[in-house]
């Protein structure tokens, strides 16, 4: 007799990793090896960029530049700048006023007053006229007011306030008066000379006249001055200078200035080694360190994302690669400690969770320690607030978080900083510093939304920010389900509910687990009718199709069919692996056990009704499928009690374990128990017994009782069971369409997960 399975095209086999992943990841080692290398050595590779045999003033230091030895010298520098500043704490040595300029001014003053006498006696002439005559006088400079109040004097009055005139200018300049002391001397000693018995009118005048005939008496000795200038700086001492062996002289990108110049070159450090390929050395070993110890992760921890999702293992590369290459820029001055290197913990702790902190965060503080000539404060402060902030921000955070995160980054670096302060005594704690730490906080929360909407535009990753897209319910997926599988997206709400609480309960991903088990069925609205949830009072079209091969081929094809959907509507790649692992490997049990029945047990291949693949890899996709089978179970057996519940929960659980199905996920003992219990608590608040408050009689409920037809209960771990456990067709009931048959009815070996897993992806997937 005929035996019957599936054709080459569907064939597994034992899962096996496939080398071409494997080559894929050997070429992003190498790259990010290479170019980490070129960025943190870069002034030791590119000929010439600050590397100088021999410094002078002015150069960039290409390293830091440290006393070889205890030395101490006599610095000539300093000692000229103590000098110098001696010579300036002299004050200038006047000579003693001269009397013949007071004579010299007194006279100047008696040929001015007769000349304003003879205006004042002139009777032709208007106002205008004599105050004009007025304003030639050179050594005066009267205003209008004034020269009208003196044209306008009594000449009584007029001769009084000449002879005060002259009295102020004898008193005034009796005394020592400096050039640079004239103006203070015009505007408060003149003043102060005037005798009271004058108007105030006529002070004005005097002081007017006066102000203007005042000239300094006294001028600067500038040689005794110089003289004893000389003898205060010959009192200075010569200064010294002192270096311990391992003092900073010069710090690495600093220029270097007269007084560093002095000490490098009486230390005889002028001259400096080529130490370029210990620098190239020091970044390769860095550099070969962190692939390294991420090829061991990722071999000894085979259940991490990186290894079956290409494209986010390029964006974490990227990333660390982009990170370093702007810190190269920034580097220098202090800058450094601004710089955001916290984002990239932010950015992929949503992402990956503490996995992809480590993974990130790690390998781009060292490769920053190494780039500032192994600044041990700088990867302490760069690994504290990233880790600091990646704890409190944890997998999913709202937006007004990150202005919360940027706070905490930034006491974390100040308290790094002040533990250094206190331990090195170095000066940490200087206002610019502080500024750039508590920068450092604010930026990193920018740049990783910033970061965020890249990785989520560029690369497609399940980021928060995509998830708060995906999970809105006018997404065009969901609204085709709601509309075309009304019974398949109720069937997604509550599964997603019981996924999304069992994941936060073990502390996994519930966002994604929650968004992601929205679409988990999406390949059901191809063909909704062929789905229990769906069919409602219509019948059931299996039973009309008769045909158990064709029946499971429809049924398992709605995962191959969502995973091209989910590929067409651009979904995170991620999603489409809750798509192919939410079945996993498992058997439609009812429609093999009716091929059976129709067929020998020996002519039916058992892997023509298993589900492609491939088995959960991941502990959010492990709870989806624990949660979509218990669902569906709870559901067509309808519990009235919670021992009940409890019962279909162990069954489902205990199905999987024996069936293998979460041998590949990283789900633990300690957490199927704390899902279970979830599952059972849920459960039992959807399906709990429900009282009938209708009255009726009883000879009307025989009559419905009677009237109901025969429910079929399979097995709940089985796909069919949501296919099969429904109310019997009527003989006349149209047949639902039937899609096409995939498999052929003819022997052959049974295919691998790993070949289904992959034959389920298409090319351009860059998980594959």
């Amino acid at each position: 007799m005929k035996s019957f399975s599936m054709p080459v095209f569907l064939r597994r086999k034992e899962p096996q990793w496939p080398r071409q992943p494997w080559l894929k990841a050997a070429l992003v080692a190498g790259l990010f090896w290479l170019i980490s290398i070129l960025i943190v050595a870069y002034p030791a590779i590119i000929p010439g960029f600050d590397h100088l045999a021999e410094l002078s003033e002015g150069d960039l230091a290409p390293r830091d530049i440290v006393a070889p030895r205890d030395s101490q010298f006599v610095s000539q520098i300093r000692t000229e700048e103590q000098r110098q500043a001696a010579a300036d704490a002299v004050q200038p040595i006047y000579d003693a006023p001269d009397p013949e300029i007071a004579r010299i001014q007194t006279a100047r003053a008696q040929k001015i007053f007769a000349f304003i006498e003879d205006l004042r006696q002139d009777s032709y002439a208007s106002l205008e006229q004599k105050i004009a005559d007025l304003q030639t006088i050179s050594d005066l400079s009267l205003s209008d007011e004034t020269s009208i109040g003196l044209l306008a004097l009594e000449p009584e009055r007029w001769a009084q306030v000449q002879l005060q005139i002259v009295s102020v200018l004898e008193w005034v300049m009796r005394d020592s008066i400096r050039e640079m002391d004239l103006p203070l001397i015009q505007r408060e000693r003149v003043p102060l000379a005037v005798s009271l018995t004058f108007s105030a009118e006529e002070a004005a005048i005097i002081v007017d006249i006066a102000s203007d005939l005042v000239r300094f008496n006294t001028r600067e000795n500038s040689e005794l001055t110089e003289e004893m200038r000389h003898a205060a700086a010959a009192d200075i001492a010569p200064v010294t200078r002192s270096f311990i062996s391992g003092e900073r002289i010069v710090s690495a990108q600093q220029r270097v200035d007269a007084l560093q110049w002095e000490a490098l070159n009486e230390l005889g450090l002028t001259q400096l080694q080529d130490t370029r390929w210990q620098v190239i050395l020091q970044a390769a070993l860095a550099s070969s360190l962190v692939v390294f110890l991420a090829a061991v992760y990722l071999w000894r921890w085979p259940g991490t994302q990186l290894r079956e999702n290409g494209s986010l293992l390029v964006a974490l590369v990227g990333t660390i690669l982009l990170f370093t290459l702007v810190a190269r820029f920034v580097a220098g001055e202090g800058r450094l400690f601004a710089f955001p290197t916290a984002a990239i913990a932010l950015v992929f702790v949503g992402i990956l969770g503490m996995e992809g902190v480590f993974l990130s965060l790690l390998p781009l503080a060292l490769l920053l320690t190494i780039m500032t000539q192994g600044s041990i404060v700088i990867g302490v402060m760069f690994l504290a607030g990233g880790l600091a902030g990646a704890f409190y921000l944890r997998r999913s955070a709202r937006l007004s978080e990150y202005f919360l995160v940027s706070i905490v980054i930034a006491a974390v670096n100040v308290i790094v900083l002040g533990m250094f302060q206190i331990s090195l005594g170095e000066g940490l704690l200087s206002e610019r510093t502080l500024i750039f730490a508590g920068l450092n906080g604010i930026l990193a929360a920018f740049v990783a939304l910033a970061s965020l909407y890249l990785l989520t535009t560029v690369f497609n990753q399940p980021t928060s920010l995509k998830l708060i897209e995906l999970a809105r319910p006018n997404h065009p997926l969901l609204q085709r389900l709601l509309r075309e599988a009304p019974g398949t997206y109720t069937h997604s709400l509550q599964v997603a509910n019981l996924a999304e609480q069992a994941a936060q309960a073990i502390g996994a991903d519930a966002e994604l687990t929650h968004v992601a088990s929205m679409y988990h069925d999406i390949g059901k609205v191809l063909h909704p009718s062929f789905y229990i949830e769906n069919q409602a009072e219509m019948g059931n079209p299996h039973d009309a199709l008769a045909d158990p091969f064709r029946s499971a081929d429809i049924l398992i094809d709605h995962v191959r069919e969502g995973e091209k959907l989910a590929r067409e509507a651009h979904l995170p790649a991620r999603f489409r692996d809750f798509i192919l692992e939410h079945h996993g490997t498992t058997l439609n049990e009812y429609f093999y056990r009716r091929a059976c029945e129709q067929h020998s047990v020996a002519e039916v291949e058992e892997a023509a009704f298993r589900y492609p693949g491939p088995r959960p890899r991941s502990r959010e996709t492990a709870i989806l499928m624990l949660a979509d089978s218990c669902e569906a179970a709870t559901r067509a057996r309808n519990p009235h009690s919670r021992q009940e519940v409890t019962a279909i929960v162990q069954e489902i659980f205990q199905a999987r374990r024996d069936d293998r199905q979460l041998d590949r996920s990283p789900l633990t003992l300690w957490e199927l128990r704390q899902i279970e219990e979830i599952f059972v608590d849920m459960l039992q608040a959807i399906f709990h017994p429900r009282i009938d408050y209708r009255p009726s009689q009883p000879e009307e409920q025989e009559e419905e009782s009677a009237a109901l037809p025969e429910v079929i209960v399979p097995t709940p771990a089985a796909e069919g069971a949501e296919a099969v456990n429904g109310m019997e067709e009527e003989e006349d009931a149209p047949l639902a369409e039937v899609p096409p048959l995939r498999r052929s009815q003819k022997a052959t070996p049974t295919p691998s997960e790993g070949q289904r897993s992959e034959e389920s992806r298409s090319d351009d997937d860059p998980s594959a």
